[in-house]
Order: structure tokens, then C-alpha cells, then sequence
């Protein structure tokens, strides 16, 4: 079993004021934000103190989770763009408030990294289906397939 940095366990949400800790449970446990009043969200992000600010890396770290990335044998379209648009606000979220934040711990990211990396390949791939969210995950599942036998690099068709 693995541990994660302490900074990371769930625990710390009880750093966030009440309505936030509730707002970041939920989040977690639908797997996106896009369950929230995000008007109401961002603007009670914008109040948290710096201590404060760090009760969001557990919710962030959970919805960064390779796991959520899309499947194109279950996710329709709408959901993958719904997923996508989630994890950019997690990236946003993430770059402009905790990397800047004096008290981020910044050995952290070694968990956190690998998360971020496995959405960036998702979205690197989307970018180059024809930004058809299904297509990318099917991409995206193939990249990761540890069973495909050794041979060329996944190569992706570029339209003219």
C-alpha cells in the first residue's frame, strides 16, 4: 500500500470553513465541480486564508485521479466534455492559488504530478482527434493499454 503526502489525505478538509468542506466532500465524491453553484465557489475561494487555502488539496488531488479520465466505452460525449471542463478548473484552481501559496508543501507534488501528467496526455490526445472528446478517450485508453504488443508508437492520424 502506498501513503500519499499527509497534506493530500482527506482529513484536511476540515481546514476549509463549513460551507466549503461540504462543497469539496460532494465534489469528491461525484468526482467533478460541475455539481457546484460555481459563482458561489469562486467567490468564497477568493476569502481563504492562506491555512485555509491547503484544506483544497485533498479535493484536488482526488478529482485529479487518472481514474475519472474518460472511457469511451461508458462516457458519452457530454460527460467527457463535462470531465474535461472539471479538470481544467482543478488545474486552475491548483496553478493560480496553492502553487502560490507560501505554505504549499512542495513535496506534495510527487503525488501530485503523476495526476496531472496522465490529464495532460488525455488532453494533448484530444487536441489532436479532431477535438472529439469520445475519440480522445478511445486514444487515450489505447496509450495506456499495457497488454498491446510491443511495437511503433501509437501514431494519431492528423485531418487535412
Amino acid at each position: 500500500m502506498s501513503t500519499i503526502h499527509p497534506a493530500l489525505l482527506p482529513r484536511n478538509i476540515s481546514k476549509l470553513p463549513l460551507p466549503l468542506q461540504r462543497v469539496a466532500r460532494h465534489a469528491m465524491s461525484q468526482g467533478s465541480w460541475m455539481s457546484t453553484s460555481l459563482k458561489t465557489w469562486f467567490q468564497q475561494l477568493g476569502e481563504l486564508r492562506p491555512e485555509e487555502n491547503l484544506g483544497l488539496l485533498p479535493a484536488l488531488y482526488t478529482l485529479l485521479d487518472p481514474s475519472l479520465i474518460p472511457s469511451p466505452e461508458s462516457d458519452t460525449a457530454t460527460k467527457v466534455r463535462t470531465s474535461m471542463h472539471s479538470t481544467m478548473m482543478t488545474w486552475a484552481y491548483l496553478e493560480s492559488s496553492l502553487l502560490h501559496n507560501p505554505m504549499f508543501p512542495l513535496t506534495a507534488t510527487v503525488d501530485l504530478w503523476p495526476r496531472v501528467w496522465a490529464w495532460m496526455e488525455f488532453f494533448s490526445l484530444y487536441s489532436y482527434s479532431d477535438n472529439d472528446p469520445v475519440k480522445a478517450a478511445q486514444l487515450f485508453r489505447l496509450s495506456r493499454n499495457d497488454d498491446l504488443p510491443p511495437g511503433p508508437p501509437l501514431t494519431v492520424p492528423i485531418s487535412s
